[in-house]
C-alpha cells in the first residue's frame, strides 16, 4: 500500500501541552501536517505552537479541558475553520495514580475513566463522524502497554487504557470499509510530566514507581516518530514502541499463573528493596522535591535511575552524613553518559544540611533531626530507620 503523502493534512492532538502530545505536535509539523493543539495551560500551548511553527507548519491553540462538554466539537471546528478539512485526531489526554483497587474512591475512579476514556471515546467518535463523510482519516488513541495487563495499585489506569484497546480494535474493524483508519498507541513509560502529575495525585507520592528502573522508559519523541509513521501506513493498528514490551505482555497473557508469580516477586522487590553494603555509603542524590537512594551494591551508573536527571551536577550526601558531588558528564542520558561521585568527610555541618534538605521534601519533618544531626553514632541510627520506612533492609 502507498505512503500516506501527510502534507496540509490537518490533525488535532488532546494533551498537547506536554509529553507525547507536545512532541507528536511538533514531529506532525515536521511530516507537513498543520496541528490544532488542544489542552487546559494556555501558556504551555503556546510554546508548544511556537515549536511547531519553527519545524515549519502552523498551529492553532484550543484552550480547555476534554472533560467539558462540546470540548470535541469545539476542537474539530477550531481546526476545520483554521485548515480546512481535518484528516486525524489523536486523543492522548490522560493521568495515571497509585492507589489500591480497594481503597480508590468512586469519585477518583470515575474522574479517571471520565478523562482517559469518555474524553477519549468521545473525540474518536466525533472525529470519525466527519471521516465517514468523507472516506478518508485517521483516529489515534493513545493507550499504553498496560492496556493488556492490570497491574497492583494502577488496576484504574489499566483497566481505563484496555477500555481504549477494545473500542479502538472494535472501531478499526466498524469503520475500515468506510476508509478510515483507526490505531491505538501503546507506549511504556515515558520520561514526560506524566510522572509529576502521578506523584501528586497518590497518596504516598508513587513509591511503587520511584521504586522502579528508569531505564524501562522511553522518550516521548520516540512515541511521536512511531505515530507519524503509522500516520504514513494510512492502516488502523496497533503502535507499540518496544518490541521487547509487546512480546512480553503477549507472553503474559499466555501464562497468567507465571504473569501472577512474576508480579507477586516484582512487588515484593519493590516494597521491600535490600539496600547491601553499608549504609555510611549509600547515596542520596537530591532533585527538586524528590531524592534518590542509591544503594552502595549498585554500580554508579545506577545513580540516575531513582530520579530524572536535569542537571550536569548534584549535591549528593552519603549515608554517614558526608557531603559531595554526582557529575554527569558529557550526557544526561545514563546510556551515554558517564558519572562520578566525589565526598568529602562528613562534619556536624554536613550532617545538619542533610537533615534540613530531607525536612524540606513532602511530609511531615522527620523526627528525631537535632538529635541526628549532631553525632554520627545518632545520625547512623537515624538514617537507617530512615531507609526502613521507605522500604529497605537496612
Amino acid at each position: 500500500m502507498p505512503r500516506v503523502d501527510l502534507t496540509d493534512k490537518p490533525i488535532v492532538i488532546t494533551g498537547a501541552s506536554s509529553g507525547i502530545g507536545a512532541a507528536a505536535a511538533v514531529a506532525c509539523a515536521r511530516a507537513g501536517m498543520p496541528v490544532a493543539l488542544f489542552a487546559r495551560r494556555e501558556n504551555k500551548l503556546e510554546e508548544v505552537a511556537k515549536r511547531v511553527r519553527e519545524a515549519g507548519s502552523r498551529a492553532v491553540v484550543v484552550v480547555g479541558s476534554v472533560d467539558d462538554p462540546g470540548a470535541s466539537e469545539r476542537l474539530l471546528d477550531a481546526c476545520e475553520s483554521e485548515f480546512g478539512p481535518c484528516y486525524a485526531a489523536l486523543a492522548n489526554a490522560g493521568y495515571g495514580q497509585e492507589a489500591p483497587c480497594s481503597s480508590m474512591s468512586d469519585a477518583d475512579v470515575r474522574a479517571m475513566f471520565e478523562t482517559n476514556f469518555f474524553a477519549c471515546l468521545d473525540l474518536a467518535r466525533a472525529a470519525a463522524a466527519r471521516f465517514v463523510e468523507r472516506g478518508r482519516g485517521h483516529v489515534l488513541l493513545t493507550s499504553s502497554c498496560l492496556s493488556k495487563l492490570g497491574l497492583p495499585h494502577y488496576g484504574c489506569y489499566s483497566a481505563t487504557k484496555a477500555c481504549q484497546d477494545h473500542f479502538g480494535r472494535a472501531m478499526r474493524h466498524e469503520l475500515r470499509p468506510a476508509g478510515v483508519a483507526v490505531s491505538t498507541v501503546h507506549p511504556i513509560g515515558t520520561r514526560t510530566e506524566f510522572y509529576d502529575a502521578l506523584r501528586e495525585r497518590s497518596a504516598d507520592g508513587a513509591s511503587l514507581v520511584k521504586k522502579g528502573k528508569r531505564r524501562f522508559t522511553q522518550s516521548s519523541e520516540l512515541v511521536a516518530d512511531r505515530i507519524v509513521r503509522q500516520l504514513r501506513k494510512g492502516v488502523g493498528g496497533e503502535v507499540w514502541t518496544s518490541r521487547a514490551a509487546r512480546l512480553a505482555f503477549a507472553a503474559a497473557d499466555a501464562w497468567p499463573r507465571l504473569t501472577d508469580w512474576g508480579i507477586r516477586r516484582t512487588l515484593e522487590a519493590r516494597q521491600r528493596r535490600p539496600l547491601g553494603g553499608t549504609v555510611a555509603n549509600t547515596l542520596f542524590v537530591f532533585d527538586g522535591l524528590d531524592v534518590g537512594v542509591i544503594p552502595p551494591s549498585e554500580p554508579v551508573h545506577g545513580a540516575l535511575e531513582p530520579i530524572d536527571v536535569r542537571a550536569d551536577s548534584y549535591t549528593v550526601f552519603f549515608g554517614d552524613g558526608a557531603k559531595g558531588t554526582l557529575h554527569v558528564s558529557p550526557s544526561t542520558n545514563p546510556q551515554q553518559g558517564t558519572v562520578s561521585v566525589s565526598r568529602s568527610e562528613p562534619t556536624p555541618e554536613s550532617r545538619a544540611e542533610f537533615v534540613r534538605r530531607m525536612n524540606a521534601l513532602p511530609g511531615p519533618p522527620l523526627s528525631g533531626s537535632d538529635a541526628a544531626a549532631q553525632s554520627a553514632e545518632h545520625f547512623d541510627a537515624f538514617i537507617r530507620g530512615l531507609l526502613r520506612t521507605h522500604g529497605y533492609d537496612a
